[in-house]
């Protein structure tokens, strides 16, 4: 498998972008029931721009997981559409927090861990972790329905709800605004072993250049923290 951590124009592969999209749009429109945008099969928003950074999971199939951070610094999701998932409490703002959307997995492309839940949760969050600190991300926040916010407790990520802490209504959905403390209690929970083996992906034709392995990081993962292609496969814009 090939965790990518970056800007969508950062991937080798020109039909990821495309194939993000389709995904987000058969999990959030087709399978949960979400009202969102979709157009052609396409399930965008404002959100999705340049410079957003992602964490992709893809195996042999294609893409299987991927989860969107967006920077507080800027406009994001929580206040602007979920107000009320802040119970109360003011927007988190600086370069310093980071929101977490758009978090989706084919569970049954990969094995699930001993506490039930999906491998991939698992490595999204790992990467996640790794780019915060990077970065010098202090706080992750997002806005989550009841069952993920449970899936979350049960990975053993250190979580708490905004504000009044009371559930909200979401749309087609209740859930709550929780912020993520990053601390030794996420390391640990992102750094379960792994389940089994996983086949790897198929190679892309552009050159890669591959982080070290991170902490914890199964055999089958490879993790793609720089991109450079071909003159002939150079992507514009």
């Amino acid at each position: 498998m090939l965790v990518f951590k970056g800007k969508l124009k950062e991937h080798p592969r020109w039909e990821v972008e495309n194939e993000l999209y389709r995904f987000r749009k058969r999990v959030f429109s087709d399978r949960l029931g979400w009202d969102v945008e979709s157009h052609r099969g396409l399930e965008r928003d404002s959100f999705d721009k340049p410079d957003t950074h992602w964490v992709l999971i893809e195996d042999e199939e294609g893409l299987c997981g991927c989860i969107r951070l967006l920077s507080c610094a800027q406009d994001y999701m929580l206040p602007s559409i979920f107000p009320g998932a802040l119970a109360g409490e003011r927007p988190p703002r600086g370069a310093d927090v980071w929101e977490l959307t758009r978090l989706a997995i084919d569970a049954g492309r990969a094995p699930a861990l001993d506490n039930g839940i999906s491998e991939l949760t698992c490595i999204i969050f790992r990467e996640v972790y790794a780019f915060a600190r990077e970065q010098g991300i202090r706080e992750l926040v997002a806005v989550v329905s009841l069952p993920v916010e449970r899936i979350f407790r049960r990975l053993g990520l250190p979580i708490e709800r905004l504000g009044h802490r009371q559930a909200v209504d979401l749309g087609a959905v209740r859930g709550v605004g929780i912020r993520f403390h990053l601390d030794e209690r996420f390391d640990r929970a992102v750094h379960r072993p792994p389940a089994g083996p996983l086949p790897a992906a198929g190679g892309c034709s552009a050159r890669r250049h591959l982080s070290k392995k991170s902490p914890g990081t199964g055999p089958g993962f490879k993790t793609l923290a720089m991109v450079r292609f071909h003159p002939m496969q150079k992507r514009t814009g």
